[in-house]
């Protein structure tokens, strides 16, 4: 035992003792992530749960990387109150960290199906959505209010208990070069936990490695995946192929215009919040609550395997709107690329005659929408400010869809053919609010299907009324989501159907055009589709491709948590930001993602990830170098 006190005086017993509290807090904070999200996690194991202890551990050595080179310095007032004050206000400050930001996922994580990353900072910057959904969330969650107070009324308990520990040491020269020593050796083995035995630093791709793409969120912690992305500022040039090399491979540069269907047409739009295919019954049999968008897609042509490119409104606009995808950190609009000139469908069509306009109802500034417009070149924005009447106000968001569709349709009639419209819905959306004019009206117990009942009642009404219009028989509509929701189906809570969106075109009285095409498409290929329809026959700059090029065989990318992922002829393969190949599956027998294909020895098919590797090349060079349109 004398040895021990020896090697490991009070205040080194404090200290860890203090490092063991916040362990304990990550991990219950683990453990009601899991309770809150279970039918997320059906097939862990118990490594993970070992693995998601070293994530912990990780954590908590960074954060008293900071924390302890001070408090183990032999400085001789260790012992005063002011400078234990100090230390205790700063344990609290990391401690409070790690539990905002594990709880927030508790709920949060539903939504996005990843992490909470540094760029959830960035929603301050986009408008008050924020500051108006405040009010709302301290109702709906006061849940994970009280349970943050308690662990921060319990890690006091347990903090206090260490403040018994005193620096017993006199202070001398002894004293001193042990105290030295003590520093030197703690924190090389917090950089040798937080950075482990290889040539690189553990971070978020590492939990890849050793779980399935389905529980890499368990494995990892949020206070950890905020780290390790606060200083993520942009992205990286690649290398994978030469200049000549890539141009064989992809090239972001396009010509479209052969399949000219209609001359000069008004183009509308609709981009669908939270529709994916989960909530729509067209595509079960008609069983659910869309009854007139699955009479709509019955009267359009519809792409059954459509993919969104990101998993949030603010990633899909970029998307839609300008043929860029998500693939980087944080959304387009909220990077550093986000004042770069870009090539966008009202600035090519603006040159062809068109008058634009961009309708959402929500407050202006909601998700930089308005800012993006403006670098988009929309002529015109319409949001709750032109509105003007906040009598229709639901509270929270904006003016609800019904009032909101209507006053567009209002607009949309003022404007001389040929002209671009696109309008942005806002339900479903938490809190799932239906105006009172309509009480009662909607049966479902669940208050988000009655929300998405009431957003196919106000489709139906706009449909309605345009459909007298006089421009209507001459417009080429385009419906397709912003991203999907959260969902309780194992289908749409996996890598591949959280993206599975509609998209649909739809020509009044143009019956040829009826039918599904299972081709693999992505909201990306929207500009270029419309550009072909319209028969555009300029080059211009898009990462997508027309759908209605039979050159063109059809897949989807994505990114998320530090994963690109490319779905290409049934199969979906997921390519690491550290270069490697890191998952495989057979899309067509496995839409579940159960099987890693990699682990049997299976390779990717080479054509397919050479394409994800030549885009994410173009995608990195384009933004580092500002050319996202043609010079």
């Amino acid at each position: 035992m004398k040895y021990i006190h020896i090697i490991f005086p009070n205040y080194i017993k404090a200290l860890l003792y203090r490092m063991g509290i916040m362990m304990l807090v990550l991990y219950i904070c683990r453990i009601l992530f899991l309770f809150f999200n279970w039918s997320f996690f059906d097939d862990l194991s118990f490594f993970d749960f070992i693995l998601g202890f070293w994530f912990d551990l990780i954590t908590v050595c960074i954060l008293f990387l900071m924390y302890s080179p001070l408090y183990l310095l032999p400085l001789p007032w260790r012992n005063k109150k002011w400078y234990k004050l100090f230390f205790k206000l700063t344990f609290h400050g990391f401690n409070f960290f790690n539990i905002g930001l594990n709880l927030l996922d508790l709920e949060y994580f539903k939504f996005t199906q990843k992490r909470v990353t540094y760029d959830v900072f960035s929603y301050t910057e986009n408008g008050d959505d924020l500051w108006n959904l405040i009010p709302t969330f301290l109702w709906d969650y006061w849940y994970l209010f009280l349970f943050a107070i308690l662990l921060v009324v319990f890690t006091e308990w347990l903090y206090r208990k260490t403040d018994r520990l005193q620096f017993n040491d006199q202070f001398s020269l002894k004293f001193i070069l042990k105290g030295l020593g003590y520093t030197l050796v703690y924190i090389a083995l917090i950089i040798l936990v937080g950075r482990g035995v290889g040539l690189k630093p553990i971070g978020i791709l590492t939990a890849s490695k050793y779980t399935q793409p389905q529980n890499i969120s368990f494995v990892l912690n949020s206070s950890f995946t905020v780290i390790k992305t606060w200083d993520s500022k942009g992205v990286e040039l690649k290398n994978y192929f030469t200049e000549e090399e890539l141009k064989k491979i992809y090239s972001p540069v396009r010509r479209v215009g052969s399949h000219k269907q209609f001359d000069q047409p008004n183009v509308v739009i609709l981009i669908l919040e939270s529709h994916s295919k989960e909530f729509i019954g067209y595509f079960h049999e008609g069983k659910g609550n869309t009854p007139f968008l699955d009479s709509l897609f019955g009267k359009s042509l519809l792409f059954t395997q459509a993919w969104a490119n990101g998993k949030q409104s603010i990633e899909a606009m970029p998307s839609i709107m300008a043929s860029i995808p998500s693939l980087m950190d944080r959304p387009f609009i909220n990077s550093i690329y986000k004042t770069n000139p870009i090539t966008s469908l009202p600035k090519l069509l603006k040159g062809e005659g068109y008058h634009s306009a961009f309708f959402h109802g929500a407050t202006n500034g909601s998700m930089n929408f308005d800012g993006f417009c403006g670098v988009a070149e929309f002529d015109e924005y319409y949001g709750r400010t032109e509105y003007g009447d906040d009598s229709d106000y639901d509270g929270t968001w904006g003016i609800d869809d019904e009032r909101f569709l209507q006053y567009s349709l209002t607009q949309i009639n003022q404007f001389e053919s040929p002209f671009l419209a696109t309008v942005f819905t806002m339900y479903p959306h938490h809190p799932y609010v239906i105006p009172d004019r309509h009480e009662g009206k909607f049966k479902d117990p669940d208050k988000r299907l009655r929300q998405i009942q009431f957003a196919n009642l106000a489709l139906e009404r706009f449909f309605k009324e345009a459909s007298q219009q006089p421009w209507f028989e001459n417009t080429l509509f385009v419906i397709t989501a912003d991203h999907t929701p959260d969902s309780k189906n194992n289908y749409y809570r996996r890598r591949l159907g959280m993206y599975a969106v509609p998209i649909a075109f739809y020509k009044p009285g143009k019956t040829d055009w009826i039918g599904e095409n299972g081709k693999d498409v992505q909201q990306i290929d929207i500009m270029p589709s419309i550009l072909d329809l319209l028969g555009y026959d300029q080059e211009f700059f898009a990462f997508g491709n027309s759908v209605f090029d039979s050159n063109y065989e059809g897949y989807a990318v994505q990114y998320t948590q530090n994963l690109y992922q490319i779905i290409e002829n049934d199969q979906l393969i997921m390519f690491g930001t550290d270069d490697e190949v890191k998952h495989v599956f057979n899309i067509k027998e496995d839409t579940l993602l159960a099987k890693d294909l990699l682990k049997e020895g299976i390779q990717p098919d080479q054509k397919t990830l050479n394409k994800l590797k030549a885009i994410i090349q173009s995608f990195n060079y384009s933004m580092v170098n500002n050319e996202l349109r043609l010079k």
